[in-house]
């Protein structure tokens, strides 16, 4: 809205009126940021429910193992006991590990991320499974060559 200023000749006199207008641009304007303001609103709603679903992913364990486990299912034929894979996640992945693959599954494709988790499986050596599978939740030791060629466990 805005004012506007016109004369009008009435009886050989000229009347100088100012009155509120409705310009064509203001009301094509005006339709246009509602039209915004709810695109706004529509994208913050969706953005939340996201940021919440990724928070419940990262925290939540038991999905993690889930995943791993239908992930190294598709490229393997062999079972995995749970508690092996919820160690591997634990002590090898980690929360960050796991946010990488789940981000590489979400922008590349699962079967990206199902070959990036049966890399790292196959870089979980056999000594570092057992050293988990005795440790517990302690962490994952490293194995060195020691003196005169025989292999220590450093924990």
């Amino acid at each position: 809205m805005t004012l506007c200023e016109f004369e009008v000749r009435h009886q050989s006199r000229i009347h100088k009126y100012v009155v509120q207008c409705a310009l064509t641009i203001n009301l094509f304007n005006e339709k246009l940021f509602i039209f915004v303001w709810f695109w706004y609103v529509f994208l913050a709603l969706i953005t939340t429910v996201n940021s919440l679903r990724w928070l419940f992913r990262s925290l939540y364990w038991p999905g993690h193992v889930q995943y791993l486990r239908k992930q190294l299912r598709a490229f393997d034929a062999t079972q995995r006991e749970a508690g092996i894979l919820a160690k591997f996640a634990e002590n090898y992945l980690r929360r960050d590990g796991m946010f990488i693959v789940r981000l590489i599954g979400m922008n590349m494709g699962e079967v990206a991320a199902g070959e990036v988790i049966c890399g790292l499986w196959n870089n979980y050596s056999i000594e570092r499974r057992t050293i988990a599978e005795k440790s517990g939740r302690k962490g994952v030791g490293k194995s060195r060559t020691g003196v005169g060629g025989q292999r220590v466990e450093v924990v």
